[in-house]
């Protein structure tokens, strides 16, 4: 008996994924676009738990919205070893770039 309907195989099902995901990332590209970062430092910091380190990266940037609002973004990023690059991980803070002057001058005057 042969069916009309085929089932696609799973190397078939990946790569329509694939194709999916990638239309949505241009797509998310495009709309969001006027995202502008400006990274104004970097550090590099080894992190050591037990036996493991890992390289990461702390990150101050600023960035303007696509609303015209200036951010500050203070992220840590993880060094991923089969990519080779440095990727984001979920600890990251935004603040208004006026907040972050304020507290940049708080800071300034304790010291």
């Amino acid at each position: 008996m042969s069916s009309k309907h085929s089932v696609p195989s799973r190397k078939e099902q990946l790569k329509k994924l694939e194709k999916k995901e990638q239309i949505q990332n241009q797509y998310l590209e495009k709309r969001y676009s006027t995202k502008t970062e400006e990274v104004i430092y970097e550090c590099k910091i080894n992190n050591r738990y037990r036996t493991k380190t890992r390289d990461n990266l702390i990150r101050v940037s600023t960035y303007q919205t696509s609303s015209n609002h200036k951010l500050v973004q203070i992220s840590e990023l993880y060094f991923d070893r089969y990519d080779f690059e440095y990727k984001y991980t979920k600890k990251n803070i935004t603040v208004p770039i006026k907040d972050f002057k304020k507290i940049i001058k708080e800071l300034n005057d304790s010291i």
